[in-house]
């Protein structure tokens, strides 16, 4: 008669074929799923890729109530990274359109299961993007006719709804792009920005964004910023205000003057920190360092430090009087409450 010992062992034996079975026959029949997943998605979805472009072009017309246009549409599939190519894309018609060179990326798998168009990565070359402003309300000037125009796009979609998109894209680069910020109200008011280079990562509810412009008009030589962003949960990616992170600007030989009367302009919620004292009347040529932390849409605490060779700053509220500097070190903290700690060196202008 078998021992004791002797039947644990072939309870045991028994146990294992059967978890090994199970186990394999599970693999099997992943592996099976993942290949009929992949056959589908190769040789159905993917040919009916043009046709699932149209479509979502004739939708994205209609949300943005402009026409949608490209040159030439290329495919490729590499292994498990099927990839699209755009030559010439043009939102909207005339000088209020916005136009890329070059736009290509590669698709999700799992979205073509789906019938969508969902993207890995993004790569944008050479882009033109003309946005108007009226207010505090932004959006593509191409969108609707442009802001404050009666013929108004079928989504809504302003600025905000393009962020949305865009959050959801685990990689988009931009490079070499511009940026042109139209008033309807005013034609001359027209700002460009040249040499944008954009990277924008999104994991899930991080969102980290570097935004470089070689050119940017008359503010600067050069402007860069720094943002590392966190989405509550359940909150969408438009709901900007329940956001938090920091935010840091840097720039080169920057004329303060024309940043704070811009800054004033683009967005009115800032005229009351000017209504105390007359920002926009600083002048000179200064190199910025801010850094911000913010949280529910309201300021935390932030940093700045300031340099510069030459500097004309107002003394009293009315801007009426002056000073000149020959050298300015400034860094300046701050919290929501008060000013934490502040150091400086500045030097009078002689004569």
């Amino acid at each position: 008669m078998p021992t004791g010992f002797a039947i644990v062992r072939n309870v045991i034996q028994d146990t294992g074929r059967w978890f090994v079975r199970l186990v394999g026959g599970a693999l099997v029949l992943a592996l099976v799923a993942v290949t009929i997943a992949y056959v589908i998605a190769r040789f159905y979805f993917w040919p009916r890729l043009d046709a699932m472009a149209t479509e979502h072009v004739v939708s994205i017309e209609q949300r943005i109530g402009a026409r949608v246009q490209w040159r030439e549409l290329t495919t490729d599939w590499r292994g498990l990274r099927p990839s699209f190519e755009l030559k010439g894309l043009v939102i909207g018609e005339g000088d209020r359109a916005s136009s890329a060179e070059r736009v290509a990326g590669t698709v999700a798998l799992q979205s073509l299961l789906l019938g969508r168009l969902g993207l890995y990565d993004l790569r944008v070359d050479r882009p033109v993007v003309t946005v108007a402003r009226d207010g505090d309300q932004w959006q593509l000037a191409a969108q609707g006719g442009g802001v404050g125009s009666r013929r108004r796009p079928s989504g809504g979609g302003s600025l905000v709804d393009v962020a949305r998109w865009l959050g959801v894209v685990p990689e988009l680069r931009m490079g070499q792009g511009s940026i042109r910020v139209v008033t309807p109200a005013d034609r001359a008011d027209e700002v460009r920005f040249d040499g944008v280079d954009v990277v924008l990562r999104s994991r899930g509810r991080l969102h980290d964004l570097r935004l470089d412009i070689a050119r940017p008009d008359r503010f600067a030589d050069r402007l860069s910023l720094q943002a590392d962003l966190l989405r509550p949960r359940g909150r969408a990616v438009s709901d900007w205000r329940a956001w938090e992170g920091t935010l840091r600007l840097q720039g080169r030989n920057g004329d303060p003057g024309m940043l704070s009367a811009r800054a004033l302009a683009w967005f009115p919620m800032l005229a009351p920190a000017a209504g105390r004292w007359p920002w926009q009347r600083i002048s000179g040529r200064v190199d910025p360092d801010l850094r911000i932390a913010f949280r529910q849409g309201m300021f935390e605490h932030g940093r700045l430090a300031l340099q510069s060779d030459s500097l004309r700053v107002p003394v009293t509220p009315g801007g009426d009087r002056r000073a000149d500097f020959a050298q300015v070190n400034v860094d300046l903290r701050w919290t929501r409450d008060k000013v934490a700690s502040g150091a400086g060196s500045a030097g009078p202008r002689p004569g």
